[in-house]
């Protein structure tokens, strides 16, 4: 992804999170964060928000910076994740930032969650859909909102379909065939016209 200042941050795994900026005839030269442990190096995705935030998925938890912000450094990240309380879950796989301001994440284990930040994103309150609630599986791999503001959840089971204002859920099983109903991490994309498309292991 691309900030405001042309600073295009890439997610890496096993590598942590690059920083670089483009500059004709000159060789790429870039800055690393979230490289401190095992788990935190490991990312799945980065999601921007409209307002510059920028949201890193971890093995380690959700992470979260202003993208605003010149000098940044590992401090500047804020973390959330099981050993703050602020996550059910560590190991987060997919974003989608919504249309509301919302942030929904898919999580390994602990299904479709909900997160509203405080006003200095210090700390965060999350509403958990899980198969207790109706979701197929609680294995998340890719997340997306749709025009009429229902996210949908590609799992390791099936496609469920969340309301975005009662959070009932509709479930879909489009194959026959076990694999074609794992959605594949981080496969999903809305088009023009608004069809979804998702990536299954099929």
């Amino acid at each position: 992804g691309e900030d405001c200042y042309g600073r295009i941050w890439i997610a890496t795994w096993d590598g942590g999170l690059l920083m670089t900026k483009y500059s004709p005839n000159k060789p790429l030269k870039f800055n690393q964060y979230l490289n401190r442990s095992f788990k935190e190096r490991r990312i799945h995705n980065l999601e921007f928000g409209k307002n510059g935030e920028l949201w890193i998925a971890t093995n380690n938890g959700l992470y979260y910076i202003d993208s605003h912000k010149r000098n940044i450094t590992d401090k500047s990240f804020i973390c959330y994740n099981t050993a703050n309380h602020m996550l059910p879950n560590d190991e987060i796989i997919s974003l989608e930032h919504t249309t509301k301001g919302v942030l929904w994440i898919g999580a390994l284990g602990s299904g479709a969650v909900e997160c509203k930040f405080s006003p200095d994103h210090k700390s965060l309150k999350y509403h958990a859909i899980t198969t207790s609630e109706g979701l197929v599986n609680n294995n998340v791999n890719s997340i997306i909102e749709d025009n009429n503001g229902d996210i949908w959840a590609g799992t390791e089971g099936g496609i469920s379909r969340i309301n975005g204002h009662d959070f009932s859920i509709k479930t879909y099983q489009f194959s026959n065939v076990l694999q074609g109903n794992v959605y594949s991490e981080d496969c999903a994309v809305k088009l023009k016209d608004g069809r979804l498309m998702f990536g299954t292991n099929y």
